[in-house]
């Protein structure tokens, strides 16, 4: 009886200690999970945030390509219309030396 007794003792000494070894375990996870929740909020945040600069950045260079791009347009025309009138001069000149 005394062994069973000592044996009942033991077991439940080792349960115990292995129930709180677990439950220490447990308390490590919990605190582990929820600094990987705050660790993902601040992801989310600063993903976010970079979101936002990069729009607001593609919304600067493609305001910047359409300035270039009239800019350009505009110095194409010019030099069309220079283009013509120099060959239109060039054809009066060519016309008048002729009839001289």
């Amino acid at each position: 009886m005394e062994d069973a007794i000592e044996f009942l003792l033991g077991h439940h000494a080792k349960v115990s200690a292995e129930i709180q070894q677990l439950s220490a375990e447990i308390h490590q996870l919990t605190q582990a999970q929820k600094e990987q929740g705050t660790n993902l909020d601040k992801l989310s945040k600063t993903v976010g945030a970079m979101a936002v600069e990069m729009q607001a950045g593609f919304e600067r260079v493609s305001d910047s390509l359409a300035t270039i791009t009239s800019e350009m347009r505009e110095g194409f025309n010019n030099l069309i219309v220079a283009n013509e009138v120099t060959r239109d001069l060039a054809q009066k000149c060519s016309a008048a030396s002729h009839r001289h």
